[in-house]
């Protein structure tokens, strides 16, 4: 049991957007402050839990975690960040201070955030392969919002490692296309577990937007009650189960929500999740893309 629990722990990628933005509809706090920061990446260390994700546009949050590299050096956790689509020149210029902020001369992963198949493609991909080739970076990959946004690489038009992904028991849209990427031995990332929180709210008490899942939402508790187990520990080990995930990206808005995190982790394997998989499915994109919300919830 331990090791299948070191198995999972392993499998968890710590995100980071809370350690330098305002993020998620239940976040009432804002940013992390840098004290807590260097307190929740020491304790999914000390977990093995070892790769954290981040980006150059998650305001503070490469800075944070610079500051504890610098503090920790004998710590080594590695480091995913993701630059926005831009021009070569742009591009070079914006990892080099992720570079600098994350006081690293090379990382383990760089991902293009929001990819969209519609923006210069060929020198995205060009200059992803020159820091690859330059060792700057392990693995190379694309951030996407939607499954039309993997064409390029499904048709083997370019070549990457990691490819992150929306996934949750709600946003089951890009489940068909796990067996091709594998087969690519193509990395699959996937975020948004919690669907920035919305998985978490009261069903009796959803804003008008979100009515319509009330009755998913009252499954899932109802499923999590039966089970003996909490409404966290499904949403988790749903993603955790799937055999075709490498990493399951997990954010965090304080030291005790991380801790929850581990403490929820089931290291059997045998949830039947097709009891309500089928039920659950989302297909309602304002719902499942929180880029279509309403801005204020």
């Amino acid at each position: 049991m331990i090791y299948v629990l070191l198995i999972l722990f392993m499998k968890l990628c710590l995100g980071t957007v809370q350690f330098g933005l305002d993020y998620g509809i239940n976040n009432q706090r804002g940013e992390i402050p840098l004290t807590e920061v260097f307190d929740i990446i020491k304790l999914a260390h000390k977990n093995k839990i070892d790769t954290l994700d981040t980006a150059h546009n998650y305001g503070e949050s490469e800075k944070k975690i610079g500051l504890y590299n610098q503090k920790y050096p004998t710590n080594h956790i590695k480091i995913i960040t993701k630059i926005p689509s831009e021009n070569i020149d742009l591009l070079n210029k914006k990892f080099r201070i992720s570079l600098e902020r994350l006081h690293q001369k090379k990382i383990y992963g760089l991902l293009i955030h929001n990819y969209n198949p519609l923006s210069n493609s060929k020198d995205l991909f060009k200059f992803l392969t020159q820091v690859k080739t330059n060792k700057l970076v392990l693995k190379i990959g694309i951030s996407v919002n939607d499954p039309s946004d993997l064409d390029p690489i499904l048709s083997k038009e370019f070549n990457i490692d990691i490819v992150q992904i929306p996934y949750n028991i709600l946003d089951q849209r890009f489940e068909p296309l796990f067996p091709q990427l594998k087969k690519m031995k193509i990395d699959i990332y996937t975020r948004s577990a919690f669907l920035q929180g919305l998985l978490f709210k009261n069903p009796k008490t959803l804003d008008t937007q979100f009515k319509t899942i009330k009755d998913k939402l009252l499954l899932l508790r109802a499923f999590a009650k039966d089970r003996d187990t909490s409404v966290l520990s499904i949403l988790l080990n749903f993603c955790l189960s799937n055999p075709y995930v490498k990493k399951v990206v997990i954010g965090v808005d304080n030291l005790r929500n991380l801790a929850e995190i581990i403490e929820n982790i089931l290291p059997e394997k045998n949830i039947e999740f097709s009891i309500i998989k089928k039920s659950m499915k989302e297909n309602d994109l304002n719902i499942i893309k929180p880029s279509l919300w309403k801005k204020q919830i």
